[in-house]
């Protein structure tokens, strides 16, 4: 559970999680557009790792959904 939320925190979590963790604003912001840049990457990444298609996929579809 991330700051009250349980299966998928959002934004507005990550943040105030990072904030009270005593990370500054930027940092926060950073690392959330890095994350969302790599997570941008997964189905070229798992075609070049020789991820099943069905994995990537699934996967991919659980990505989505979150956005």
């Amino acid at each position: 559970m991330v700051m009250g939320e349980g299966k998928s925190p959002g934004d507005r979590q990550l943040r105030k999680l990072g904030l009270e963790a005593g990370l500054s604003k930027g940092l926060i912001e950073e690392s959330i557009a890095q994350t969302r840049l790599a997570l941008g990457k997964w189905k070229s990444l798992a075609t070049e790792y020789n991820i099943s298609q069905a994995t990537i996929d699934l996967i991919g579809k659980r990505l989505v959904s979150r956005e």
